[in-house]
């Protein structure tokens, strides 16, 4: 094995230890070297960055010099399929409820669900709901979520908001995304720009997810 071999599993070995107390560890994409800060909530490691790989659609590999890649990638929901990681995927909502479960024990919070005001699009086994008391923006401890906004069309649309995509049937329908609010989170899905005229459609961020076990 060459020095420089030996010096480039050393740097993986450093990147990779986990921090006992906070369960904080990295890891290192190995389609392009990107490194993302991830961390165990519950029974799942979370990534802690949103995701920025580029796949032919996404916005930051047809405008890397947007601004908005700044905080990571944005993706049409065709995408979602396969753009985590090997091992890898993008979370159900069942995993962020139980992501949030953890971290409302953790800050001793009173979080509680309504039903969200949007509904799920028709086609979609699925209730929308809202979840209130409780959010996963700018959270250094957990998910650490910045406001990134989203894109439309061919434009990024800042707002004081996170959007992230969820899978859940991998159907032609829509699939749905959450809201992530300074003050609340709100899941549901929609026909309108996300099955829509190309200057309407939306391109939103993605966490990727993996079982401790695995």
């Amino acid at each position: 094995m060459s020095i420089n071999s030996i010096k480039i599993a050393f740097i993986i070995i450093l990147i990779t230890v986990i921090c006992p107390a906070s369960g904080q560890s990295f890891l290192i994409d190995q389609r392009d070297s990107t490194v993302y800060d991830i961390v165990k909530i519950g029974n799942n490691w979370w990534f802690q960055d949103n995701l920025k790989f580029i796949t032919p659609t996404s916005w930051c590999g047809e405008n890397p010099n947007s601004k908005a890649c700044n905080n990571g990638n944005y993706y049409y929901p065709t995408d979602i399929i396969n753009v985590c990681p090997t091992d890898w995927s993008v979370p159900t909502w069942k995993q962020y409820k139980e992501a949030i479960k953890t971290i409302e024990e953790y800050y001793h919070l009173q979080v509680n669900y309504s039903s969200g005001k949007a509904p799920l699009y028709k086609d979609l086994n699925l209730d929308a709901e809202q979840v209130n008391g409780l959010t996963l923006m700018n959270d250094t401890v957990f998910f650490d979520m910045p406001a990134t906004g989203w894109i439309e069309g061919n434009k990024w649309e800042p707002q004081n908001q996170t959007t992230m995509w969820i899978i859940h049937d991998l159907s032609n329908t829509p699939q749905p995304h959450i809201h992530i609010l300074p003050e609340k989170i709100i899941m549901h899905s929609h026909g309108h720009n996300v099955l829509d005229k190309p200057k309407k459609l939306r391109r939103f961020s993605v966490r990727c997810i993996k079982s401790v076990t695995e």
